[in-house]
């Protein structure tokens, strides 16, 4: 989604940050849907901040496993830096 390298980014308590996870379509059918999507990121203690939410969107839109295999360039799943708005992680792509 960028060509920018990866940075650390820290965030005050109770702060929000945001990520946008783009997915290209399933050319040969969808195999199956998502439902959930987990996110997991190491914190400044060592342990692991891990975060799951509900795919909202299912079908060609959403986030499927296609029929292709891995060779469907729907497989590919893009992540966007830490971000602090939303607004911030469309105007990546």
């Amino acid at each position: 989604m960028t060509s920018a390298g990866p940075v650390t980014v820290v965030l005050a308590h109770g702060a929000s940050a945001y990520v946008l996870v783009a997915k290209y379509r399933c050319d040969l059918g969808i195999e199956n849907n998502a439902t959930a999507i987990r996110l997991t990121l190491p914190t400044t203690h060592g342990a692991a901040f891990v975060w799951r939410e509900a795919v909202g969107i299912l079908g060609s839109m959403g986030l499927s496993y296609c029929r292709g295999g891995r060779h469907d360039p729907g497989q590919l799943v893009a992540v966007s830096p830490v971000e602090p708005t939303q607004q911030a992680t469309a105007s990546l792509h």
